[in-house]
């Protein structure tokens, strides 16, 4: 397992790696966290 893990990753992976986790991670920027507070108005200030 060891071996799976820590093994360097060819160009063809990170490649394909790359392709899959994209839209992963332009869906996580899509939204504020949960815990994010909301921002305050031209009011608040």
């Amino acid at each position: 397992v060891r071996g799976l893990l820590f093994e360097p990753l060819s160009r063809d992976d990170v490649k394909t790696l790359a392709g899959l986790l994209a839209p992963v991670r332009d869906h996580m920027r899509s939204t504020p966290p949960r815990s994010a507070a909301p921002r305050r108005g031209a009011k608040g200030r």
